[in-house]
């Protein structure tokens, strides 16, 4: 198997992320290589947008959070963002790549909030963080949700709950249930 880990140089956060995952994948003799997205669209396109995400940055960053903001408040109206539209024009681009490349058998992209810092502060008795809205959104994790925490060699992994049998027939009401399914005759010792 080979792996694709297409990265994006707005920093370097980004490409740390993703030589690590290759990383991990080498070390269990999976073949996996990082290439920088942005030499898609052309060469300078990657020190281009490495210039302007550190230029959002400098100072106390006020620049970058706003125009996050206004991406989250953009992500709500349902309209598709400037960013989706430059991915799809480089859709093309990355086409021909993936045909020039036929052994690549899966693809991960390593993008903007992938790699998320938050400030740990006294809660009480304990200590906590509050959880990126980017990631909560993606994980469909909501104020009460519950979640896994995993601490394993000095890193903690937070996932998402995974639903209960109970949980998922929560859901189920009079608008969405189905009828029966017929699954055929019984072939063996099966009573229905």
């Amino acid at each position: 198997m080979k792996i694709l880990i297409l990265s994006c140089s707005t920093g370097g956060g980004h490409n740390s992320c993703a030589k690590y995952i290759a990383e991990e994948f080498n070390k269990y003799g999976i073949h996996a290589d990082v290439e920088d997205y942005m030499l898609l669209v052309g060469d300078k396109a990657s020190s281009r947008a490495e210039k302007l995400y550190l230029g959002s940055t400098k100072g106390n960053g006020n620049i970058f959070k706003t125009v996050y903001k206004l991406g989250e408040l953009y992500n709500k109206t349902g309209i598709k963002s400037p960013v989706y539209g430059f991915n799809k024009m480089v859709v093309k681009k990355l086409d021909k790549f993936l045909l020039d490349n036929k052994d690549i058998q899966c693809i991960y992209y390593i993008y903007g909030g992938s790699i998320m810092q938050a400030v740990v502060q006294k809660w009480g008795n304990s200590l906590g963080f509050r959880i990126p809205s980017l990631w909560a959104k993606d994980n469909n994790v909501k104020n009460g949700s519950k979640i896994e925490v995993i601490a394993e060699k000095g890193k903690m992994v937070i996932l998402p709950q995974k639903k209960t049998l109970d949980d998922m027939l929560a859901m189920v009401t009079s608008e969405n249930i189905h009828s029966e399914i017929s699954t055929g005759n019984s072939v063996g010792n099966e009573e229905w």
